[in-house]
This record gives C-alpha cells, structure tokens and sequence, in this order.
C-alpha cells in the first residue's frame, strides 16, 4: 500500500453490514442525510424478506449509497459448497433486484473466505470489498467506547502514512445508530480527514468515481481498486 502525499487528505469510507433494520438503518439513513454523506450498506437476504426492509433500502438507494450482498443469513461461506454459495448470493441478489445499480459489491459474513469462495463471487459478477478498521460497534461490554477506539485507529492509520479507511460498522445493532453523530463529529475534528463521498448516478459495472479517484472491478479478479492518475494503484479498498 502507497503512502499518501504530503497535504493529501485521508479519506474514510463508511460501510454498514447486517441490515436492513426497521429502527437503525433509518436512525442511520436520517444522519447521513442531514451531512450529506454517502455510505456502503452491505445487507441480508433474511432482512429483505420484510416488505418494511426492502422499503428502507429502496430509501438508502435513492438518498445515494450502494448496496452491497452480505449472502442470505450470514452464514460461514468455507463450510458451503460452491452451489450452496452461488444460491445464496443469487438469492439474496434477487431481492436487492436494480438497486445496486449494477455495482455488484460483496462482503463475506465473518471475514470468512479463502481462494475458493473469491473465484465462486467473481464467477457472479462481484466485486469483493472487505475493511481495514472494524469498529466492533456491537461490543457494549468493551471498556473503551467503539468510537474513541475507531477514531484512533483512524488516526494511527493517518499517522502511518495510509491515505484511506475502509470503516466497519453494523446498522443491526443499536451502536451505530446511537452514536454515529458523534463518530461523525470526531472525524470531523482529525486534521486532513474526510468522509470519503462519490457520485452515486455516474456509474457503471466496472467502474465509477470514489473520494476523486475512478474504482475499478477488475474481470476475473474479485477485487476493487482505486486510482489515481500520478501513483496508479494507491488503496486496495478490499485488503485488511
């Protein structure tokens, strides 16, 4: 991974898994709205089932943000077949049905994939996207608050020369809900840091502008990369 120029501006893409959830997605949905920030929301299947789910991410998509397929129930995918896999994601595809726009982005439930499950998603046409910092924003029980702990993993990210956070998050749990305000604010307050944002209807399969710099899906490489044009490949958004 590259290093940032000097003066250039960290960016920080905000990406949610497990939803849709009838009560923090729409808390979550509301805030980001009233910054104006665009997000990733990575969802179940299951959650789509319910007509009050699926109206909520036909909300997140028409405020902005892509659409990502976390699989059906968030399941271990090493312990499926590679049919079991396809199924999965077909179905839980089926449900997100035009709203990814055709930005077909996955995330594995867990982390939880090797070589094998890559090759089954890219085989479907997907573009894998993973994180560098997880906020474990589900942990109540932690001594130290998810957001005074994400914004220094952040900043030691900053620090060490990295120009971009890929930020886990969850909107089925009440974490990130209650708090995203003031994650937000703190973010605002780190020097050269920004909530990264891109144009939500300038894009296509295979590429599109993200943090002012064009993501690219790579064929048969379940990947995504950004660039810029002086450095080439300066944020493999996929890699821890």
């Amino acid at each position: 991974m590259l290093s940032a120029p000097d003066n250039s501006p960290h960016s920080v893409l905000l990406t949610f898994d497990d939803g849709p959830h009838p009560l923090h997605t729409v808390s979550l949905l509301d805030e980001l709205r009233r910054r104006g920030l665009n997000a990733v929301f990575f969802v179940l299947g299951e959650s789509l089932e319910l007509p009050v789910n699926r109206a909520i991410l036909e909300r997140a998509a028409g405020e902005g943000h892509f659409i990502g397929n976390h699989g059906y129930s968030h399941q271990m995918l090493t312990g499926m077949t590679d049919d079991q896999i396809r199924a999965d994601f077909r179905r839980t595809e089926a449900l997100i049905g035009g709203l990814d726009r055709g930005v077909k982005l996955w995330r594995p439930p867990f982390r939880d994939r090797d070589s094998r499950v890559d090759a089954v998603l890219a085989s479907l046409g997907y573009t894998r996207m993973l994180w560098n910092v997880d906020s474990l924003d589900w942990d109540a029980a932690s001594p130290v608050p998810w957001v005074q702990r994400t914004l220094e993993r952040i900043r030691l990210r900053q620090a060490r020369g990295f120009r971009n956070t890929v930020c886990l998050l969850h909107d089925k749990y009440s974490g990130a809900a209650a708090h995203l305000s003031g994650f937000l604010d703190g973010l605002a307050e780190l020097p050269n840091t920004r909530t990264a944002g891109y144009d939500p209807w300038q894009v296509d399969a295979v590429s599109f502008e993200f943090a002012g710099a064009r993501v690219v899906a790579r064929d048969r490489i379940s990947a995504m990369y950004v660039l810029n044009e002086s450095a080439g490949v300066v944020w493999n958004a996929l890699a821890a």
